[in-house]
């Protein structure tokens, strides 16, 4: 009798540790399915769910925000002079002063390559994305360390409010991103 309630407790064990490592491997495969590896940024995946949810509630709430998208400016030339690791190192400070540039509430996120995407939850007009944008671009003014150097960034944004420039995500995405490419060719620094 003795021997059986011993092997029940040493299985009942073996299950919690197993539950906790099947918890943990849970856990880590979300993490790798909505973050950017490199930034741990929320990843384009993420975005967009969260994109479609504040759609929705601004639908639902009549409320306003903004999308923007941001691109860095002559980043391919920090990779051809200086290599991949200096773009990792100006990539990763880049998601670090967005996330200081934002509020809380705001989702910054890595949408692939050099683009970022920032939610800004309470927008309700071009004044309140100017001052988060002039935040974001006075955070870029310190150059990024990398080995004996400081490497210089400089980012691009374009940006659209809801519902003035649209209220589909279709439309939002198409406004924002034509305001990048004016600002990418009348930039750096520009929104």
């Amino acid at each position: 009798m003795r021997a059986l309630v011993a092997n029940k407790e040493l299985l009942e064990r073996q299950v919690a540790e197993r539950t906790v490592e099947l918890n943990e491997s849970q856990r880590r495969l979300e993490e790798i399915a909505y973050h950017d590896m490199l930034t741990s940024l929320p990843n384009r995946r993420m975005f967009t769910e969260q994109f479609r949810t504040r759609l929705a509630l601004a639908h639902r709430h009549r409320e306003s925000f903004g999308l923007l998208l941001i691109d860095l400016d002559r980043f391919k030339r920090i990779n051809d002079e200086f290599g991949h690791d200096a773009g990792d190192v100006v990539l990763i400070e880049t998601a670090t002063r967005l996330r200081a540039a934002v509020r809380e509430s705001d989702c910054a996120a890595r949408l692939g390559g050099d683009e970022f995407g920032i939610l800004v939850v309470s927008a309700h007009d071009k004044a309140g994305i100017e001052v988060i944008c002039r935040r974001i671009f006075d955070s870029f003014t310190a150059g990024i360390p990398y080995k004996d150097t400081n490497l210089t960034a400089r980012c691009s944004i374009g940006a659209a409010i809801f519902p003035d420039d649209g209220n589909t995500e279709e439309s939002l995405y198409k406004v924002a991103d034509l305001a990048l490419y004016g600002a990418k060719r009348t930039g750096p620094n520009i929104f």
